[in-house]
C-alpha cells in the first residue's frame, strides 16, 4: 500500500498486493539473509506504513549484521515510535527519500495528495531524532526526480537541503518498461546527452532476486505485475539458480536479443549505469 499517487509511478496501475505473513518473511531472511550484500525489504509501496517494519529490519540484521539495508520512502507519514526503534537499534543503513518538490506547487503536481510542508517537517524531524539519539544511521539521501518542471531548480533545491540531510541526488525519469510515456528529447534536455547508446546486458539478472508478497519471484524490480513469473520461492528455495526461464532471459541478454523479452524490450533503465555495472560485475575494470 502507498499513501501517495505520484504521477510518474506505476503503483496506481499495478495489480493489488497483499501482505506477506511474518513467518514467511522470517523464512526468507533465514534462507537468504546470510548470503545477501544488500536487502531492500519493500518495493513499490510506502514502507513506513508497515507496522512490522522495525521487527523486520531487526530480524534481517540479526541474521546478518553486515548486510546493507535500504528503504525507499516518500516520508509523507511519520511513525515516530518505529523510527526511534530503527534509529536506536541501527538496523537501517540508508533511507532514500523521494521528495520531488522544489516548491509546494510542483510537489502537489508530482506527488499528490502528500502535503509539501508536512513532508518537509517530517524529514527535518527525522534528522533531529538522529541527533537526539546520537546516531549516524540511517544515512538519509534526499532524491529529486529530474523532469522539465524541476530540472532548472535542482541546483537551488540541492543547496537548500545539503546542510540538513546526509546527501542529495537527482534520479532519472523512467518509462516503467513501456507502461509510462518516455521522451528521448526530454532525456537529452535534462541530461545534456542521450545517455548510454550501446545496450549491455542487465547485471541485475545475476546479482538480484525479487520476491513478491505471495512468494512469486520475478527477474526485475520493475516487473510489478508478474509479467515474467519464474516460480514460487516457497516451493523451491533454489529457484534463482534452477529457473529455466531466468536462464533463457540471461542468455537473450548476453546475445543482445532484448526485443525478444516483452518485459525488457521497452526498458530505458539500462541507459543509465548498466554499462558500468556490467563492467564491474564481469570484468572488474573501469570504463575507458
Amino acid at each position: 500500500m502507498c499513501n501517495a499517487q505520484c504521477t510518474m509511478c506505476q503503483h496506481s496501475l499495478m495489480k493489488r498486493r497483499g501482505a506477506m505473513h511474518m513467518s514467511r518473511i522470517i523464512d526468507l531472511i533465514y534462507h537468504f539473509g546470510h548470503k545477501a550484500k544488500e536487502i531492500i525489504p519493500f518495493g513499490m509501496q510506502e514502507p513506513l506504513l508497515e507496522p512490522r517494519l522495525s521487527m523486520i529490519l531487526a530480524n534481517i540484521k540479526q541474521m546478518n549484521p553486515a548486510v546493507y539495508t535500504i528503504l525507499f520512502s516518500n516520508m509523507g507519514y511519520f511513525p515516530e515510535k518505529q523510527l526511534r526503534q530503527i534509529i536506536r537499534w541501527g538496523t537501517l543503513d540508508l533511507l532514500e527519500v523521494s521528495f520531488y518538490g522544489t516548491d509546494e506547487t510542483v510537489y502537489g503536481e508530482l506527488q499528490p495528495p502528500l502535503k509539501f510542508e508536512q513532508t518537509r517537517e517530517n524529514i527535518l524531524h527525522l534528522m533531529q531524532l538522529k541527533r537526539e539519539l546520537g546516531r549516524t544511521l540511517p544515512k538519509v539521501d534526499l532524491m529529486m526526480l529530474a523532469t522539465p518542471r524541476t530540472y532548472d531548480k535542482v541546483g537551488a533545491w540541492a543547496r537548500e537541503w545539503q546542510p540538513h540531510v546526509d546527501s542529495v541526488s537527482s534520479v532519472h525519469y523512467d518509462g516503467w518498461c513501456g507502461k509510462q510515456p518516455y521522451s528521448y528529447e526530454i532525456e537529452k534536455l535534462l541530461w545534456n546527452s542521450p545517455g548510454q547508446e550501446v545496450r549491455t546486458p542487465c547485471p541485475r539478472l545475476w546479482t538480484g532476486m525479487y520476491v513478491h508478497y505471495d512468494g512469486t519471484v520475478v527477474p526485475c524490480c520493475l516487473d510489478s505485475d508478474d509479467e515474467e513469473p519464474l516460480g514460487n520461492i516457497f516451493e523451491d528455495w533454489n529457484l534463482w539458480h534452477t529457473s529455466k526461464r531466468l536462464n533463457e532471459i540471461r542468455m537473450l541478454h548476453e546475445q543482445r536479443r532484448f526485443s525478444e523479452i516483452p518485459l525488457c524490450k521497452d526498458c530505458v533503465t539500462w541507459r543509465y549505469g548498466c554499462e558500468e555495472e556490467w563492467n564491474k560485475f564481469w570484468m572488474n575494470v573501469p570504463l575507458p
